[in-house]
């Protein structure tokens, strides 16, 4: 009975601790938090996007709103202003969670919400304003009215809004400057969540690394609602799924990833780097190890890598200079754990450039103003002085920071003469100063008051997997299948644009469809398939442009010939296609991104790509229709005398060059009928014999009068009568 009873109580518990659990599941207060993207300088479409769904939030339908903020200098100014008087207006709480940088609008929508956190290496600040005149004076004048309307009804401090673009305001805070004079507000992750006396934060309430942790740490009660953003927990264990396949697991293995010479300019690589980390991470990896020899690249790519998927690798990592890691390649170094030397190596020298010298002044400092405090904050998630980044990145005049600090606008300098006599010459002030670039031992060393910036040397990977007693096998991480066709895609993508120009080029000159044709339709196929590889392209938005292009020129050729509209239009098409599909997209928080919505700067790579491509096989087709005609190799293909019934007013077979060339220089001025299109190349009937011809350029359509206007060798060249 005692057992029974015992059994029937622990029944009813269970039905009641069920009925609890199905009135949790339906109580009104749990409900869903909705989740929001502002992303990528906040492009028009995202812009308006966030702001219809934030417009639509309302207590009835949500229980608060999280904002993943990845912004990145310039914006869609009219949607921010809306978005802040939207989170201002909202009667639900509102977060903001800095996914690596808020800049500028992004930290003005940060300060717009109830509660700000931060992902560890995150940064949140203003940057100096290009431009001038009454453009920038109305911008700023009513954007910051805004700004601190929202800022006051949230009980934040104003000068903090003042600061993201007012350099002339200065930010205090527990009696520190924070941001002085002559500076716009830039503030680190490990800063942001400093707290005062009372124990209240400077800005973010603590660092997170995704909206999950957001969650937990503001004790929101509720299920995701993911609305224009994926779920990042999802999308990791896709992306690891899709990557796994048959290959061999991380777990427990140390990953050693390569970075080469032209690694760091390949945004394929750049995402295959990423999707490694992240499968490291995901899948258990006991290390990973950067084996660097890079001369640098990409700057944003390289700030996105040291972010979103070198500062939140859970295994320990180690950077290996070997031999060098010079820009690009040193900051990745400062985002890893340790960093270990090659005894014969050199790591440092990190200021942005171009591909064609340096970037204009005030574009130079409002990049650097973005990028340098980043690098900073990534170099002190991972122990590093921060020193580093900054004397990477930043020239020091020569003299030291004495005279810089001083504003000297003369330092005095020693140069040697042409006869080996020294003497004291004056440099300067705007001369260009001198990067940190350190030898391998050298890193080793304490340097100016900072700790040593590599732990040691290593001779080898081995040798640093032994002095770290580092745990599991190794393996190299390599692209394979796919990946690997992804990188060689995107590397050579303008030569197999070439080839595909050229062979359509070819293709349109001769009668039929044939080996020119299936070739360019082979060398478009290749590029939007290694793109898709490589994960650029979102959906089949613009394959679909690109076919509809290809359309509208065959209709043109086809259907409506001469009318031009149709050819146009589906030219551009094409050409947009191809653009945009090369274009480097900039991800969103959640990992999305969108083919449409992008920082048109990144529009400059792929133009370039796609004149060259253009320009080229132009430049080829007119060589070949120049000298392939009097070619041996052209004379041995093409047939120099037309099979015809033999007649008394038809020249027979077996007749002299000279005789066949005499003949032909007769037909000048001849007329007869096209029998095929001529596109530019094609055959007429003339004289009651058909010849192979050729226009100068122009289309003519079957059954067309035409005229017989050079003949050069086998050659025929005619016009419309």
């Amino acid at each position: 009975m005692k057992v029974i009873l015992t059994t029937l109580f622990t029944l009813v518990l269970s039905i009641l601790s069920r009925v609890d659990l199905l009135a949790q599941e339906v109580n009104p207060s749990a409900k869903p938090i909705a989740v929001v993207n502002v992303t990528n300088g906040l492009s028009s479409s995202n812009a308006k996007e966030a702001l219809s769904i934030i417009e639509e939030l309302t207590p009835a339908t949500h229980s608060a709103v999280i904002l993943q903020i990845h912004c990145l200098m310039d914006t869609n100014w009219d949607e921010i202003n809306l978005i802040m008087g939207g989170l201002g207006q909202l009667d639900i709480p509102s977060y903001a969670f800095v996914d690596s940088m808020a800049i500028d609008a992004g930290a003005l929508l940060a300060f717009s919400t109830d509660g700000i956190y931060m992902a560890p290496a995150s940064i949140l600040g203003g940057s100096p304003i290009l431009g001038g005149g009454n453009a920038k004076a109305k911008r700023e004048s009513f954007n910051f009215a805004t700004a601190r309307a929202v800022a006051l009804s949230k009980g934040r401090d104003v000068k903090l809004v003042e600061a993201i673009w007012n350099e002339e305001t200065e930010v205090t805070w527990n009696g520190e400057v924070i941001c002085e004079k002559g500076d716009t507000l830039m503030v680190e992750s490990q800063d942001a969540v400093l707290k005062d006396a009372e124990g209240k934060p400077f800005i973010a309430e603590a660092l997170v690394s995704d909206v999950y942790e957001l969650q937990k740490a503001a004790s929101l009660d509720g299920p995701l609602d993911f609305r224009n953003a994926i779920d990042p927990h999802k999308l990791a264990n896709e992306m690891v799924e899709s990557l796994r396949g048959k290959e061999v697991s991380f777990k427990g293995k140390i990953v050693v990833l390569e970075i080469g010479k032209n690694d760091l300019i390949n945004s394929a690589r750049f995402d295959y780097m990423q999707r490694m980390l992240e499968r490291a991470n995901q899948e258990g990896a006991s290390a990973v190890i950067l084996d660097l020899n890079t001369p640098g690249g990409l700057a944003w790519q390289t700030g996105e890598l040291m972010m979103r998927s070198l500062g939140k690798l859970k295994a320990p990592s180690y950077a290996y200079v070997n031999p060098s890691a010079v820009s690009a390649g040193a900051l990745i170094a400062l985002a890893a754990d340790n960093i270990y030397m090659h005894p014969v190596s050199a790591i440092g020298a990190a200021a942005v450039v171009t591909p064609f010298g340096d970037l204009e002044p005030d574009l130079e400092k409002k990049v650097t103003s973005v990028l340098e405090p980043l690098c900073r904050s990534v170099a002190r998630s991972k122990g590093h002085d921060p020193i580093y980044a900054t004397k990477f990145m930043l020239p020091e005049k020569e003299g030291g920071d004495e005279d810089a600090a001083a504003g000297d606008e003369e330092i005095l300098d020693v140069k040697k003469d042409n006869d080996g006599s020294y003497k004291v010459v004056v440099k300067k002030d705007n001369d260009v100063g001198s990067l940190l670039s350190l030898a391998g031992m050298e890193a080793t060393q304490p340097w100016k008051g900072a700790e040593p910036l590599a732990k040691g040397t290593a001779n080898s990977i081995e040798d640093l997997i032994a002095q770290e007693e580092l745990q599991g096998d190794v393996i190299i991480a390599e692209p394979l299948g796919f990946e690997l066709l992804s990188q060689w895609v995107t590397r050579f993508s303008a030569i197999i644009l070439l080839i595909g120009f050229f062979a359509a080029q070819m293709e349109l000159r001769m009668p039929g469809f044939g080996v020119a044709g299936f070739l360019s339709l082979a060398m478009f196929g290749l590029f939007f398939f290694g793109y898709y590889a490589a994960g650029k392209l979102v959906g089949f938005e613009l394959v679909a442009l690109f076919a509809l292009g290809v359309i509208l020129i065959i209709l043109e050729l086809f259907v409506f010939p001469g009318t031009m509209v149709a050819g146009i239009a589906g030219f551009v098409c094409i050409l947009v296609s191809l653009v945009f599909t090369m274009a480097d997209k900039i991800a969103l928080p959640s990992g999305e991104t969108s083919a449409w919505s992008l920082d048109y700067s990144t529009l400059n790579g792929a133009l370039l790509n796609l004149t060259g491509a253009l320009g080229g096989s132009i430049l080829a087709g007119l060589l070949l229709a120049r000298f392939l005609p009097e070619s041996k190799m052209f004379n041995q293909l093409v047939l120099q005398e037309v099979s015809a019934p033999s007649g008394a007013s038809i020249p027979t077979l077996g007749a002299s060059s000279d005789a066949v060339e005499a003949d032909n220089q007769r037909l000048v001025g001849a007329q007869g009928v096209t029998s095929t299109s001529l596109r530019p190349a094609g055959t007429a009937i003339i004289n009651y014999q058909a010849y192979d011809v050729i226009t100068d350029g122009q289309y003519i359509d079957e059954g067309e009068s035409v005229v017989i206007t050079t003949v050069e060798g086998a050659r025929i060249v005619v016009r419309p009568t």
